[in-house]
């Protein structure tokens, strides 16, 4: 599998066939540059990340402790973050 910065869009994942040699017949792509500031727009369109609360029917416990188990420890199996 292979990845290939698009100036404007970030990182994009290249299909099966396509060589990083393609990454420069790709289509170019010219976003507009949103008009409103990204730390005052709400997740995912910006960067803001409101507190919310759990559903009722999510167990608390159970997701904290799938948390702990996922990020605690240092086998490589494990996850160093979650976003």
């Amino acid at each position: 599998m292979r990845a290939a910065f698009r100036d404007g869009i970030g990182c994009v994942i290249l299909p099966p066939d396509q060589t990083l040699a393609d990454v420069d017949q790709l289509p170019i792509l010219t976003l507009p540059y949103p008009d409103d500031d990204p730390a005052t727009t709400p997740w995912p369109q910006g960067d803001l990340v409101t507190s919310t609360s759990l559903p009722s029917y999510v167990d608390d416990a159970a997701l904290e402790a799938a948390s702990e188990w996922a990020l605690i420890g240092s086998h490589p199996s494990r996850t160093h973050s979650v976003c």
